[in-house]
């Protein structure tokens, strides 16, 4: 498994876990044949835990994106978010997304922490996520409980048929899917239940500040 997961109590950093290469050639095959691959407890249950807490008392905003989705948004400006893009923003699980996926040269991601529930306002049609340096999308399961629908969907672009259907419903796994311009995706309306996820990009220009070790 791959897994990011706190060093100790206290330590802004954390630590990296690498599966073997014979797990990532699996997870590779996964990748090149699908397009989308799930990545079972990407975030270890201390740094789960803490970012779980954390959100218990977070302020979200509703938000709209100019009729392409429609959520509830934890502003950027809030620690938590800005904590979670400095661990994820690490050479070590750069090197582990480009073996998966293929995609060289990743130094940076970008990303938001989003809720979903059942309601008409939450809402997210098909599209790219094509834009500036974006090469791979990831979402985190943050969420504390099931909860139903919120399912990914993955087409070539000008079709009807779903190549892929992934349901995140793990707390802590991460779904990995291609940015490219003959795909597209959406993510299904939530049915029950509250859906907090991390979503973001990874991309090869420009990057992050590294890291403190």
């Amino acid at each position: 498994m791959i897994a990011l997961d706190r060093r100790s109590a206290g330590e802004a950093t954390a630590r990296v876990h690498v599966a073997p290469d014979a797990d990532l050639a699996e997870l590779r095959e996964q990748f090149d044949r699908r397009h989308a691959v799930v990545l079972p407890g990407l975030f270890g249950p201390d740094l789960l835990a803490e970012v779980q807490a954390a959100l218990e008392s977070a302020a979200f905003a509703a938000r709209d994106y100019d009729g392409l989705a429609g959520e509830l948004a934890l502003d950027e400006s809030v620690s938590l978010v800005a904590r979670l893009l400095f661990l994820v923003n690490d050479p070590a699980l750069f090197r582990a997304i480009e073996a998966i996926t293929g995609i060289p040269s990743l130094v940076r991601f970008d990303g938001r922490i989003y809720r979903r529930v059942a309601r008409p306002e939450h809402y997210d049609n098909w599209h790219t996520d094509i834009h500036d340096n974006r090469r791979v999308t990831m979402s985190v399961n943050l969420s504390e409980s099931p909860y139903e629908g919120g399912v990914l969907h993955l087409r070539r672009r000008g079709t009807e048929r779903s190549l892929v259907e992934l349901h995140n419903t793990g707390p802590g796994d991460a779904i990995l899917f291609r940015i490219a311009p003959e795909y597209e995706h959406r993510v299904t309306s939530i049915d029950s239940g509250v859906k907090t996820a991390l979503a973001g990009w990874f991309g090869d220009a420009p990057p992050w500040p590294l890291p403190a070790r």
